[in-house]
This record gives structure tokens, C-alpha cells and sequence, in this order.
């Protein structure tokens, strides 16, 4: 449900495994009715009346298309940006974490204007604009020592100008003028459109800004610096001087040619967004200093992929042979005329990357290229990594498609690789370092895996004769859930896995057994133990369960068996080795290991870990 005219369902609370979260707003009493018309020009309250009005008061230029604003009832009031946007994260431990907000802001904006021709164009202007961004978080989840990150959207480090671009365009008007032919002469036509909405369209698909650099701190001191592709370096692109036309004769005599101001205002450019808003560079720093950096370079895979409409926009059916790497669009302007914009349909993807380690000796550079061969799902099928020694090492992997297994293709897991092979060189020698093969079931259900597509062995091929193979490890029994119960590895040694905690857990690991060499009472026994312990609170005393999983043990003494407890969410327990010397772990209130001890909590101490944030 949506809620009231002036309220919204909002959670407020989690139970998971009988631990509590919780969850606050800001200003979550503040909501406008749904339907406002107290809104910016981007859709977001500004807190006017609801008299506003959804056109401002303008001036229009007719003779250069200009429309200036008079009046300010649809500004920005980042007062009101805020109003139920989430404040704090509450954890079972009374941590919590906490977040602040502030508006956004631009130094640049795209324009399209009379200046620009009426084809958009990056100009000069700094301002507020809609929406809020994070501006610090405070992480307390132990309640006890707090972490500070805070957000710097500036064009550099020592900057305090913003990186922002303002991207959404808002228009009011439109402006047409044409000569109809009349009785000795013609008449001159001139038709004004005014329109309003109290929504902004693009706040579907896109936001009204975005931001080329961001600094992220750790209390107090700079660690990373975010920076993005943006509108200035991926504009959208006018693709042809033949963009307009007009592509039938009118049914009256109409000399009804448009105005440039709107051909170009309503011309859709070749949209250039898919290139936008991707991570191109991260800079790692260390005392206000770079220490390692890492760029990436994304870029079209030209090769033929599902192109091309026909001008009527019906699909073509066989389109991967087609000749064509984008659709023809078809947008109505007015009476005659017809805008026809590109639409690539090409992959754009992650192509190379590098990363430069600085240290006091110099730079280690590595370099990575990526290949995706299997187009026709876009899988990164081969990545070629360049190290600072000159070594290269080349990774092929291969797909369902590649390797023809219409099970798993149909079951659409065509991102799960299922035969790497890695290699080497060195100067002009290359060598196989590794080849293996995960095997799924060709058809469902399979005794195995059941009616799940998961692996039933793992391959290795030989690296002087890389098609000859031989059997690693058979996975030989899952359960319903899919958690493996039995493998074998390749010295024919079985182990069987019993799964707890309804099943979300490992409890027991007995090795040289099957699953039928163990009595199912037994295993019963351990798993219902396991499920009234899950139901428990946390640090709950587990004496009884550990007592069954010892009965289990001393029931099955010819195995080398391992058995382990749960805290659900937290982590490991205890962890009992076929020794029977068991560990015990435990954990500080934000559920971060600190220590495991010998036998009980006061046993001896085997392990300590302590936690401090890198500076």
C-alpha cells in the first residue's frame, strides 16, 4: 500500500532469527499528499501550496526560441529533500549506523538553449539542485568505538568546487510557425504549447545529476578517490545532418517548414548514457598521498550482436545477420515531419584496466585485457594480464554455449564457467599451468544433484596432452537444498557431510564414510539437536548439543570425524577436530571474531584479534 495522503509505509523493523533490527527516518511525520503540485522542476517537494501552479510564470522568445523563468515557485528548498530518507540502521547490539545527508550540487550543467543551437551542450553553471547525497555515515555497530566515513564530491582533492553535473533538461513551451494556403494567398498559422507535470520522466531511467569525482575519508583522513565517466567525457551524439525530414506530403497545402530552434529543441541525440556513470579510475591514498591506483577503459565489442529494426520498428527475427550495430527509432514531431535516431545495441563493456602499485623502489604496473568471445550472452571468456616482469599469464574460460550444454542453457546459468585453462609466458615460451573442467548433469533430475543443476565432479587435464582428463573430486550426494553431502576425492576416499541448523549449516564432516555406512538415527539425532539449538539465542549454552554431537562421535569411533556449532548470523562456535581437542570462538558485541580458546571460553588462549581501521 502506498499509505495516506500525507503518510508512507515505512519499515521500521526486522526480526531475524529472533534478533532485532530497527530502522529510522527523517522527518517521516513531513510527507506531502502523493499527488503534490508543491514540487521543483525535477519532481521533488519544495513545500509550495498546493495552488502552485505546474508552468512558472515565463517569457518566450519567438524570435530565437529562448524561454526565461519569472517566477520561482517550482526552485529547489533542499528543506524539504530530506523528508524519509533513512537516518539510522539499529543492530541486535544496540549498535547502529547512521547516515547524513546533503543536497546536491553542480558547477556544470547542460544546456539547450538558443547559445547552443538548441542541441545540448555542457555550460558553466554552479547551483543546488534536487535530491540529496550521502555526506557522512557513522558506523557504531559495537556501540562502544564509532568509524566516521564522510563524502567529498569536489573536482580535486584540495578543490572545493563540485564535480556535479546537472543533466535534466525541463521544458515548458513550444513554438510553431507555418503558412496554410487560403483563397488568394495563404493564412500564417502560429501554434503555442504550453505543458506541466509534477513528475520528472528521466527520474525513471536516470538521476537529474551526476558526479565525475568522489572522496571518500576514514575519520578524518582521505582513502579513496571515485571518478566516473560523465556527460563531458560521453556526450550524446547528433549522428547525421539527415536526422529531419519530412517524409510525407500533407493532406492541405501547408508550407509547414519548422523553425531550426525546434527541430533541433526536439531532436533526440544518439543517447550516449550506457557510457555514463562508470567507474573509470580509483585512487588508493596514504598520508594525502597516492599509493596505488587503478583505471579502467570500457568500450564497444564489435562484433555482430541481436541489431537492427526496420523503419516501421517491427523487430528482425534472424538479427545476428543482419549488417547493421543499431536500430532506427521513429519520433513524430509535428503534421509532416519525423525525427529518425540511432540506437546502438552493441555491447559496452570493461575492456582493459590497469593498476600501478607506487612504492619507494617504483611502480609496479599491471595490466589486464578482456576478450568476450561468447557475444551472445557477453561472458568475460578470456582475461590477459601483463605483470611489471614481463610474465603474461592468459586465463580462457568456457561457457555453457561454448561447450554446447543445452540443460544449463536452458536453465539460463550461462555466466557459470565450466572449463578454465590457465597459461604462461615468458619471453617467447608458453606454458599450461592449469586446465579443469566442472561437470554438471546433461539432463534433470540426475541421481546426484537431483532436480538442481550443481557439479557432479571436477575434471584435470594433463598439461602435456590437455584432452586427456582425470576425475579430481565426484560430488556424489546432495540433499534438497543442495548442500553436498558426499564427495569423493581421487584416491577413492569418501566423505560424508551432515548438514544442521535446517540445513544452512555444516555440523558434522566424517571422513572415509558413505552415507550408508551411517545409521540414520544417528544423523537425526545430530540435526534435530542442531535445529533447537538454531532456535536459541545467541551465546546460548550448548552443552546439550555438544554432549549428542559427542555420542555421535564416540558412535562412529573408526572415522576421523569433525564436528561444529553455530551462533545463526554470527559465525563458528566451536569446531571439535577428529583430536577431540575443540576449539571455542568468540566474539566482541559487533560480532567480529577476538578470540579462540582451547576446550571452554576460559580455556587457553590460542588466538587473539584485535581491530584497528587503516590510516
Amino acid at each position: 500500500p502506498k499509505g495516506s495522503s500525507k503518510r508512507r509505509w515505512l519499515l521500521t523493523a526486522l526480526k531475524i532469527n529472533n534478533k532485532d533490527y530497527g530502522f529510522e527516518y527523517y522527518k517521516d511525520t513531513s510527507f506531502p499528499d502523493d499527488a503534490t503540485r508543491g514540487v521543483d522542476y525535477w519532481g521533488y517537494y519544495n513545500g509550495k501550496p498546493e495552488t502552485n501552479m505546474m508552468i512558472p510564470d515565463y517569457k518566450f522568445y519567438a524570435n530565437t526560441g529562448d524561454t526565461e523563468i519569472l517566477s520561482n515557485n517550482r526552485n529547489v528548498d533542499s528543506n524539504f529533500n530530506d523528508i524519509g530518507l533513512l537516518k539510522k540502521v539499529i543492530y541486535p547490539t544496540k549498535g547502529y549506523t547512521e547516515f547524513f545527508y546533503e543536497p546536491n550540487t553542480f558547477s556544470s550543467k547542460l544546456m539547450r538553449n538558443s547559445t547552443t543551437a538548441f542541441f545540448p551542450q555542457i555550460g558553466n553553471e554552479a547551483g543546488i539542485a534536487s535530491g540529496m547525497r550521502i555526506q557522512k555515515m557513522i558506523d557504531n555497530a559495537d556501540n562502544i568505538t564509532p568509524v566516521v566515513k564522510t563524502y567529498r564530491y569536489t573536482k580535486d582533492l584540495s578543490s572545493i568546487e563540485s564535480s556535479g553535473i546537472l543533466k535534466s533538461l525541463y521544458s515548458f513551451v513550444d513554438y510553431i510557425e507555418y503558412k496554410q494556403s487560403a483563397p488568394g494567398g495563404y493564412t500564417l498559422k502560429k501554434e503555442l504549447k504550453q505543458t506541466g507535470s509534477n513528475i520528472e520522466l528521466q527520474a525513471y531511467s536516470s538521476s537529474n545529476i551526476e558526479y565525475s569525482n568522489v572522496f571518500e575519508y576514514v575519520d578524518g583522513k582521505v582513502q579513496k578517490q571515485h571518478t566516473f565517466s560523465t556527460y563531458k567525457t560521453n556526450p550524446d551524439i547528433l549522428n547525421s545532418a539527415n536526422y529531419f525530414v519530412q517524409v510525407h506530403t500533407p493532406q492541405f497545402n501547408y508550407d509547414h517548414t519548422l523553425q531550426d530552434y525546434l527541430k533541433n529543441k526536439e531532436t533526440d541525440l544518439e543517447d550516449r548514457s550506457f557510457a555514463r556513470g562508470k567507474l573509470v579510475q580509483e585512487d588508493y591514498y596514504k598520508d594525502n598521498a597516492v599509493i596505488k591506483t587503478v583505471k579502467m577503459n570500457y568500450g564497444f565489442i564489435d562484433k555482430d550482436y541481436c541489431k537492427n529494426l526496420s523503419k516501421n520498428n517491427i523487430l528482425a527475427l534472424n538479427c545476428r545477420n543482419v549488417n547493421q550495430d543499431y536500430t532506427t527509432r521513429v519520433k513524430k514531431i509535428s503534421n509532416a515531419w519525423e525525427l529518425f535516431q540511432k540506437e546502438f545495441v552493441k555491447p559496452y563493456a570493461l575492456l582493459s584496466s590497469q593498476t600501478e602499485e607506487k612504492n619507494t623502489g617504483g611502480s609496479l604496473i599491471t595490466q589486464s585485457g578482456y576478450v568476450y568471445d561468447d557475444i551472445s550472452y557477453l561472458n568475460n571468456n578470456k582475461i590477459n594480464t601483463t605483470f611489471s616482469d614481463g610474465k603474461i599469464v592468459l586465463t580462457e574460460k568456457k561457457f555453457a554455449q561454448s561447450l554446447n550444454k543445452p540443460t544449463l542453457i536452458n536453465l539460463n546459468m550461462t555466466g557459470v564457467s565450466l572449463q578454465e585453462t590457465t597459461s604462461q609466458t615468458i619471453g617467447t615460451a608458453t606454458k599450461i599451468l592449469s586446465k579443469i573442467e566442472n561437470v554438471y548433469p546433461v539432463t534433470l533430475p540426475s541421481a546426484q544433484t537431483g532436480s538442481i543443476a550443481l557439479p557432479t565432479s571436477v575434471l584435470s587435464y594433463d598439461l602435456q596432452n590437455n584432452t586427456t582428463s582425470r576425475t579430481e573430486i565426484l560430488y556424489d550426494k546432495y540433499d534438497s537444498k543442495g548442500n553436498l553431502q558426499q564427495y569423493t576425492t581421487k584416491d577413492s576416499i569418501s566423505t560424508v557431510i551432515i548438514w544442521g541448523y535446517n540445513q544452512t549449516q555444516p555440523i558434522a564432516k566424517i571422513e572415509g564414510a558413505k552415507l550408508t555406512d551411517i545409521q540414520q538415527s544417528l544423523i537425526d539425532s545430530i540435526i534435530n539437536a542442531s535445529n533447537t539449538d538454531a532456535s536459541a539465542s545467541a551465546n546460548n549454552d550448548e552443552a546439550s548439543f555438544l554432549s549428542v554431537l559427542d555420542s555421535f562421535r564416540n558412535s562412529l569411533a573408526n572415522y576421523q570425524i569433525t564436528t561444529y556449532t553455530y551462533d545463526p548470523l554470527i559465525g563458528v562456535r566451536s569446531i571439535t577436530p577428529p583430536s577431540g581437542i575443540r576449539e571455542v570462538y568468540l566474539y566482541d558485541s559487533a560480532n567480529r571474531l577476538t578470540e579462540i580458546r582451547e576446550s571452554s571460553k576460559t580455556g587457553n588462549l590460542l588466538k587473539e584479534f584485535k581491530y584497528n581501521y587503516k590510516q
